[in-house]
């Protein structure tokens, strides 16, 4: 039978629990009989507390633990984030929800994208000899999660123009070019990090003389997964936009970006979950005049602050990134 002394281990509310714990009728059968055991993996860890991974795969099994005992009815409490499983490729970031009937399940499997201590209960009927007692077992798991940050700057926008002449024509390339880098900070331990970023909003727009003549907003992963540019340590981007004329005569941009730090632990059965993510944009505008082009305003920096560097960082964050179709800059 669950008693206090099951568990001394284990502290605050579990003293609580086994307090009302088994349903009315169990009675305390030396031999085990009328208990459960909780499983991680093969692992008895009732009454226990036990340290994994974040994005780590959970397998959590409950068993009678005496012997010709029909166990029905489990019913599990497992706090926390988790999901069923979670794809991150250059094609598609998908989240599978955990189903909550699963809870209902004596085996289930699932991995946690928040850290934390995860207080876990089963409840189960255990049927012998034709009679029936609820049971109700308990364990911790401390889902341990790297100390890891993302911090740097934005340099301001700039633009060049880029003339290039052919046997008919003269064409003044314009290029407006916007570089942010962040560095990861912090103990990944054994884990592997990388980058990932959505593009949620975008808007460019293209005009000759009033006529809007190119416009594009489209969202999703930026380029490829994971985020190719700079390293696991450092990411780096320089999204630009390239008006040519003849022929255009303005553009208007507005970009956002969700860059991700992402962590991976070193077990076979993980998943890449989320330690924190950025939120960064550009908003700038140009026109194209006297063989030129010019830049008429930039956030987050006006033109004239171009000496200086507009300090950025990430939050934490348990949000899982998803996309179904790839931007390229």
């Amino acid at each position: 039978m669950t008693s206090t002394t099951d568990i001394e281990e284990l502290e605050g509310p579990f003293e609580q629990i086994a307090g009302a714990a088994v349903g009315a009728g169990s009675s305390g059968s030396s031999d085990g009989a009328e208990d459960v055991d909780i499983l991680l993996d093969k692992t008895v860890i009732t009454g226990k507390t036990v340290n994994v991974d974040i994005g780590e795969g959970i397998n959590l099994t409950v068993r009678p633990k005496g012997k010709s005992v029909a166990l029905t009815k489990p019913q599990w409490k497992i706090p926390g984030k988790k999901v069923l499983t979670y794809t991150a490729t250059t094609q598609l970031g998908s989240i599978t929800p955990f189903p909550e009937k699963a809870l209902s399940d004596a085996a289930l499997k699932f991995y946690w994208h928040q850290g934390g201590q995860m207080q876990i209960s089963v409840t189960a009927d255990l049927t012998k000899n034709g009679n029936t007692t609820t049971v109700t077992q308990q364990c911790v798991i401390n889902v341990k999660r790297p100390s890891l940050t993302a911090s740097g700057y934005q340099m301001p926008t700039t633009h060049t123009t880029d003339t290039i002449q052919t046997p008919s024509s003269t064409i003044y390339n314009g290029t407006y070019t916007t570089t942010t880098i962040l560095k990861r900070q912090g103990d990944k331990g054994d884990g592997k990090t990388c980058w990932v970023q959505l593009i949620p909003f975008q808007n460019i727009q293209l005009y000759r003389d009033a006529d809007l003549v190119g416009f594009s907003d489209a969202t999703g992963l930026d380029t490829k997964f994971p985020y190719a540019a700079g390293t696991p340590e450092q990411f780096v981007d320089n999204p630009s936009v390239k008006p040519t004329n003849p022929g255009l005569t303005a553009i208007a941009a507005q970009v956002k970006f969700k860059t991700y730090l992402m962590y991976k632990s070193k077990t076979t059965d993980s998943i890449w979950v989320p330690m924190q993510v950025t939120d960064w944009h550009y908003n700038w505008s140009g026109n194209f005049g006297d063989a030129e082009w010019t830049l008429n305003h930039a956030e987050p920096q006006a033109m004239e602050d171009a000496g200086r560097l507009h300090p950025i960082s990430g939050a934490d964050t348990d949000e899982l990134p998803v996309w179904a179709n790839v931007v390229t800059k």
